[in-house]
């Protein structure tokens, strides 16, 4: 009776546990199996169920997955179930206990769909060296993948163009005008100069829209400075005919 005790007791301070992921897209990171206590179980076995979009890094026997410093010359084995979970098996032939601590890091990527979503081991179970086996509690993780922002787009303006660029691989630019309206002034001088303003942000799959930027900006003052550098010649004429030719 004092034996069935002392393993009861050793059953219930059997914590497996998962850490939570936070990981961006595309990026690695690893799921970090735990035991929060020694005890005399000498092999764990659970199946893993892990969100939409989120992947096992490597393939291979183990999958890339490393052994923890609760480990003591123990065994990895590793399938892949018909529903697409795997099963993990950690085992000793030398029958030795775990001790508490990280057991396995399993790495992981989240792909292009992966979302905030929650994973599992299920069907956790564990043995010792008497070949007694116990049934855990479920043990669920949650992995976030934050969304990236566009990144601001940048204006420009010359040659009475407009230009909207924006660094993020495939971003779309929405671009709006306004013309400037009702100018009035106190000093009994208006600047008769048509102004507008540029607003735009930028969009793409798989990101937040970016923050909205806008710029003010005039045509030239004097008239027949094109360029606005400040003197009518040539070069102004050169700037005319671009703009005729959408260059």
């Amino acid at each position: 009776m004092k034996r069935l005790y002392t393993i009861i007791m050793a059953l219930a301070t059997l914590v497996v546990s998962a850490n939570n992921i936070e990981a961006q897209t595309g990026e690695e990171t690893a799921l970090v199996v735990s035991l929060a206590e020694g005890s005399s179980m000498t092999a764990l076995q659970f199946n893993l169920s892990l969100p939409e979009g989120v992947t096992l890094t490597t393939s291979g026997d183990t999958y890339g997955t490393t052994l923890g410093t609760a480990t003591d010359g123990h065994t990895l084995d590793v399938e892949t179930l018909s529903n697409g979970d795997h099963l993990f098996i950690l085992y000793n032939r030398e029958q030795k206990a775990f001790k508490s601590g990280e057991l396995l890091r399993i790495p992981l990527t989240a792909g292009s769909t992966a979302t905030e979503a929650n994973g599992k081991l299920y069907s956790v179970r564990t043995a010792t060296a008497d070949a007694v086996s116990h049934t855990c509690a479920e043990v669920s993780f949650s992995v976030i993948v934050p969304i990236k922002q566009c990144v601001t787009p940048t204006i420009s303006f010359a040659n009475g163009k407009v230009k909207v660029t924006c660094a993020t691989e495939g971003a779309k630019c929405v671009t709006s005008i306004v013309m400037a309206e009702n100018q009035t002034s106190e000093d009994g001088e208006i600047d008769v100069s048509p102004a507008f303003t540029v607003s735009t942000y930028a969009t793409a799959e798989g990101y937040e829209d970016s923050e909205v930027v806008t710029a003010t900006f005039s045509w030239p003052k004097t008239a027949g400075d094109l360029n606005e550098d400040g003197h009518i010649d040539i070069s102004d004429v050169t700037t005319l005919v671009n703009i005729i030719l959408g260059k």
